[in-house]
């Protein structure tokens, strides 16, 4: 709200009285938001639709380029709307079938499989040898085990 009133407005009393007004909000209901997104993670990815969208008019705006407000509160309005219908259907699945839906769990940025085999096949010398491209740096291994197991040492 802080973003829209400071872009959208001219009146000084506006944006003052909406940044008082959204902190105050923010301050006493910030748990329930905290805990809603974190229950509901297609939240998260609506808000950042939503500061990309007011962003762009806020560029677009910087540039005397004017477009209608209906334009940002209408697409606006109707995410809310099917966001609304999304989470009432998953409230209603979860109670006819008496047990949660878990929600979508984003991904780690990096992945933490073992490197075992990629390490054991950059370093083997044998005829079954393969040959791992992860990065420049160069792969080095020693001798475990008999059995030929490599453990990583200098990777980097």
């Amino acid at each position: 709200s802080v973003i829209t009133a400071v872009g959208m407005v001219d009146n000084l009393l506006v944006i003052v009285t909406a940044v008082l007004l959204s902190f105050t909000i923010m301050l006493f209901s910030s748990k329930f938001i905290f805990s809603f997104v974190n229950r509901h993670p297609t939240v998260k990815m609506l808000a950042l639709a939503f500061l990309v969208l007011i962003g762009t008019f806020l560029i677009a705006d910087g540039f005397e380029v004017k477009i209608d407000k209906a334009l940002i509160y209408g697409p606006m309005a109707f995410a809310i709307i099917v966001e609304a219908l999304n989470l009432t259907y998953k409230r209603r699945q979860e109670k006819l079938s008496g047990e949660p839906i878990e929600p979508v769990h984003l991904r780690h940025a990096y992945s933490k499989a073992d490197d075992h085999d990629a390490i054991a096949a950059a370093t083997s010398t044998g005829p079954e040898a393969g040959e791992v491209c992860l990065s420049r740096k160069p792969v080095s291994g020693r001798i475990v085990d008999g059995d030929g197991h490599q453990e990583p040492a200098g990777l980097g």
